[in-house]
């Protein structure tokens, strides 16, 4: 198994199923906080990426693509 501190991948593909998880909930529930997390999602991103912190910024690219994605929703 990888280990998430050591491989981005992992750490990535941990935020992407925590994002579609929260995103679904957030469908099903109020699409008006989703919207809102999209934009401070993207907001972060922007900024650790003019920081130069390229993990964090992967890592919230990822889960803003995730937020993104219905495809990556489960069917019911």
């Amino acid at each position: 198994m990888a280990d998430p501190k050591t491989d981005a991948f992992a750490t990535m593909s941990g935020a992407a199923v925590l994002a579609v998880c929260i995103a679904q909930t957030l469908h099903e529930r109020d699409a008006r906080f989703l919207e809102a997390l999209k934009t401070n999602v993207e907001e972060l991103h922007h900024l650790f990426s003019e920081r130069g912190d390229a993990d964090t910024s992967k890592l919230l690219y990822a889960f803003g693509l995730s937020l993104e994605n219905r495809d990556l929703f489960p069917r019911h």
